[in-house]
């Protein structure tokens, strides 16, 4: 990878870090003046299929204490992702999410455009004339419960029931693959499951977000799934629960429109401006992205895992292995996925 280009990914990954480390501030600071109006909102327990369907409501109470549990979430998440970006930046979920906030925003809002050119303009259904505290709720919650009724079980679940029934003695570094592997995600590559799996949960996470916005959102949703699926993938649920959170919660905090108390010129000068540097970062990432293609197709490499020889399966003893990212593997003989040991 270019040295430049890593750097640059350094600096979005600092502008991202300070973003959302303010916005878990805010959240701190907000929840006690918060707390009784949160006491009166019924939370609503629902599922995507595709559409959301509600189950039933839980009382306020438990709406103020799942709050509470976001910011603990949240700030735990968020260190994850900063102490792995810290021992390797770049093959670090803090890597993939500033580059993916960035080119996410910049197609975002290309489409945007687009779709306010053809005249079919997307419907916010977040607005300034709902109390703030709602929209501080909705804007925070969808962060984990989304990702956690869409990833988790429209990912995470289906791969792992289709890999035990693959392989019943499934698995890594010589360990038995658990249960809560389904929920935490992570260390998968992308083959043709894990590709089918990512595109039906994209396509579903796409298709309800027109229950609340309108049809017009679905593509640009659909996109968004795509990014959040490969970080579930990829790294796990903290990389794609912060990538989302990251999204929403900025633009519920540091505007001055949704009636943040905390929020004044200044926070909504940086707002504008942080935008701004990441959508333009965005257009740069695409052209590398599109650069580095053509590089490769030119030299006629394959994108696929390459075949190599400088591991050795635990399980079965075969060199036949591929190289899935990193130092992680799969047996081509017995199916096995494992940690190659310098």
């Amino acid at each position: 990878m270019n040295r430049g280009y890593k750097d640059f990914v350094l600096f979005l990954s600092i502008l991202w870090t300070i973003t959302v480390a303010l916005d878990i501030v805010y959240m701190i600071l907000l929840y006690r003046p918060y707390f009784g109006d949160l006491l009166h909102v019924p939370f609503p327990v629902f599922i995507i299929i595709p559409l959301p369907v509600p189950l039933f409501y839980l009382p306020g109470y438990f709406t103020a204490m799942w709050f509470g549990f976001l910011i603990i979430v949240f700030s735990v998440f968020f260190l994850i992702a900063i102490s792995t970006g810290i021992i390797k930046f770049e093959n670090s979920a803090l890597f993939r999410i500033s580059e993916f906030y960035a080119l996410n925003l910049f197609l975002s809002v290309v489409y945007f455009l687009f779709v306010d050119a053809i005249g079919k303009p997307v419907k916010v259904p977040i607005s300034n004339n709902t109390p703030f505290y709602l929209n501080m709720l909705s804007l925070t919650n969808a962060g984990l419960y989304e990702e956690l009724i869409t990833r988790v079980l429209y990912i995470g679940i289906p791969l792992y029931i289709y890999y035990k029934m693959k392989k019943p003695d499934w698995r890594e570094n010589g360990k038995e693959v658990k249960w809560y592997r389904m929920l935490w995600g992570g260390g998968y590559k992308l083959g043709k499951p894990e590709i089918t799996v990512l595109i039906i949960s994209s396509l579903i996470f796409g298709i309800a977000h027109t229950s609340s916005w309108d049809w017009s959102k679905m593509p640009q949703a659909f996109m968004g799934g795509l990014f959040l699926g490969f970080l579930y993938l990829r790294y796990g649920l903290y990389a794609d629960v912060l990538w989302h959170f990251s999204i929403d919660a900025t633009s519920a905090f540091l505007p001055e429109g949704l009636g943040n108390p905390y929020a004044n010129g200044i926070s909504n000068g940086i707002a504008i401006f942080v935008d701004l540097i990441f959508i333009l970062a965005g257009a740069v990432i695409l052209i590398y992205y599109i650069v580095s293609l053509v590089k490769r197709g030119k030299k006629g490499e394959s994108t696929a895992p390459k075949t190599v020889n400088t591991a050795v399966c635990p399980r079965c003893g075969s060199l036949d292995v591929s190289l899935i990212y990193d130092d992680i593997y799969r047996c081509n003989r017995c199916g096995n996925i494992f940690k190659r040991i310098r």
